[in-house]
C-alpha cells in the first residue's frame, strides 16, 4: 500500500529541486506566474488540499480568507478607474493577485511540512544551486543563452546567474541557500559561510554583497556578549572607518550607473513612488489599483526627484513605465515598497511587526546564522529585490519560522530536563 506521507515527502523534495530555476520556458504560458519550474507542482498541493479538507489548518484558512478579503478591497478600488481602459486595469489586477497568491501558497506549502522534511528540502536546493555556479563557470554559453532552464538570455554574460534572471538574483538565491544550509548543518557552519564568501566574491553582486555585510554585522552587534557603552564604541569606529571607505567603494560601484545608466534613478524614484502612493491610498491600492497608482504618483515622483538633483539623474527608463498600458519592469524593484501599493499602511504594520517578531525570537536563542537570515531578507526585501520568482524567499521565511519554533521546543525541553 502506498504510504500517503512518504509520497508527499517525495513530491515535496522535488517541489524544493526545482525552486532554484526561476527563469524557465514556462513563462510562455503565463509570464512571470509560470516562469518558476516549482510552479508545477502547485496543481498537485491544491489538488491534495481540495481531497483532504479535514487536512487544512486553520491558519491556512485564515490567510485564504484575509487574502480574499483584500482581493475584493481591490475590486472595490477598482471602482475609481473605471473611466481608463476597465479591461486592462481588471487584467492586470487578476495578474498581480495570481502572482502574489502563488508566493502564499509556497509559504503555506512549506509550513505543513516537518522540521526533518524542510531541512532535507534545504540540502536538495543547496545542491541545485552549487551545480547551476558550477555551471556557470565551465559551461557559461549554456547558462548564458537562451534554453528551456533559461528562456531569457543573460543581461550582463560577464556575471554569473545560475538559473536565474541576472547576478543580483542569484546573489540572492545563493546567500538564502548557504545561510539555510549552514542553520541545519550545525557542525559546519564555519566551513559553509566561509565557502559563501569566497562564492560570492565571483557573483559580482553589489546588492548581495553589501546586504550580507550588514546583516552579518547588524546580527553580531546584537547578539555579542558586550556591554552597551562598548557597542557603541565600537559602533562608532566602525562609522568612522565606513565613512572614508564607503565612498570610494560607492563610487566605484555606482558612479558610472549614476554617470552613464538608469537603475539609482530608476529605483529612487519608483520607492518615492510608493510613498506618495501610501499618502493617498493609506490602506493600499490593491491589485487593481497598482499601475494607475504608480502611473499617477510616478510624475509627483520623478517631478521631486528632479527638483531634488537638478540634472544629476537619468530618468529616461523610469519615464517609460509612467505611459498607461505599459507593464514590462513597472515596479519599485523593491518587494516591501511594491507591497506598500499594494496594502498600505497595514502591509507596512504587518511586515514591521513580522520581521522584529523573528528577529526578538532569534535574539532569545541567541541564532547568528537565524539571525543573520532574517535580517538579510528585510534588507533584500527592502533594498533591492522584488520576489516575484523568487519562491526561495518565501520558503525561507517558512523555513524560519520551522526552525525557530524547532529551536525553542529544543531549549524548553533541554531546560526541563536541567
Amino acid at each position: 500500500m502506498l504510504d500517503k506521507k512518504k509520497l508527499l515527502n517525495s513530491i515535496f523534495i522535488l517541489f524544493c529541486i526545482a525552486v532554484p530555476f526561476e527563469n524557465t520556458a514556462l513563462s510562455q504560458i503565463g509570464g512571470v506566474f509560470t516562469s518558476c519550474l516549482a510552479f508545477v507542482f502547485m496543481p498537485l498541493f491544491l489538488l491534495y488540499a481540495a481531497l483532504s479538507p479535514r487536512d487544512i489548518r486553520k491558519y491556512e484558512v485564515a490567510f485564504l480568507v484575509l487574502f480574499s478579503l483584500f482581493l475584493g478591497y481591490s475590486l472595490v478600488i477598482s471602482l475609481l478607474y473605471v473611466e481608463m481602459n476597465y479591461l486592462f486595469v481588471l487584467d492586470r489586477g487578476v495578474r498581480f493577485f495570481l502572482i502574489n497568491i502563488a508566493l502564499i501558497l509556497v509559504f503555506l506549502i512549506c509550513m505543513r511540512y516537518e522540521w526533518e522534511t524542510i531541512s532535507n528540502g534545504v540540502k536538495a536546493i543547496f545542491a541545485v544551486v552549487v551545480m547551476s555556479y558550477v555551471l556557470n563557470i565551465v559551461a557559461r554559453d549554456f547558462i548564458s543563452n537562451s534554453s528551456f532552464l533559461n528562456y531569457s538570455t543573460a543581461l550582463s554574460p560577464h556575471r554569473l546567474r545560475g538559473f536565474t534572471l541576472e547576478a543580483s538574483t542569484f546573489g540572492f538565491q545563493v546567500i538564502v541557500s548557504f545561510l539555510m544550509l549552514a542553520i541545519v548543518m550545525k557542525r559546519w557552519r564555519k566551513i559553509i559561510f566561509s565557502s559563501l564568501l569566497f562564492v560570492l566574491l565571483f557573483i559580482s553582486s553589489k546588492g548581495a554583497i553589501l546586504g550580507l555585510i550588514a546583516a552579518c554585522m547588524l546580527a553580531w552587534f546584537l547578539l555579542y556578549p558586550v556591554k552597551l557603552p562598548t557597542k557603541i564604541l565600537i559602533g562608532g569606529v566602525g562609522v568612522l572607518v565606513l565613512s572614508f571607505i564607503l565612498p570610494i567603494v560607492f563610487d566605484t560601484m555606482f558612479g558610472v550607473d549614476i554617470e552613464k545608466y538608469n537603475s539609482v534613478a530608476t529605483r529612487s524614484t519608483a520607492v518615492l513612488t510608493s510613498l506618495f502612493s501610501l499618502v493617498n491610498y493609506p490602506l493600499g491600492a490593491g491589485f487593481f489599483g497598482f499601475l494607475p497608482s504608480f502611473y499617477a504618483n510616478g510624475f509627483e515622483a520623478l517631478s521631486f526627484m528632479d527638483r531634488l538633483f537638478p540634472n544629476q539623474l537619468q530618468f529616461s527608463e523610469f519615464v517609460l513605465y509612467l505611459k498607461f498600458g505599459t507593464v514590462v519592469g513597472v515596479s519599485t524593484k523593491s518587494f516591501f515598497f511594491d507591497g506598500v501599493i499594494f496594502g498600505g499602511l497595514i502591509f507596512v504594520l504587518l511586515y514591521v511587526y513580522t520581521f522584529m517578531s523573528l528577529i526578538r525570537r532569534c535574539i532569545f536563542l541567541k541564532d547568528f546564522f537565524m539571525l543573520t537570515l532574517v535580517i538579510y531578507l528585510l534588507i533584500a526585501s527592502v533594498g533591492y529585490l522584488t520576489f516575484e520568482t523568487r519562491y526561495i524567499a518565501f520558503f525561507a521565511f517558512a523555513f524560519l519560522l520551522k526552525g525557530i519554533a524547532f529551536s525553542e521546543n529544543a531549549q524548553r525541553s533541554n531546560n526541563d530536563h536541567v
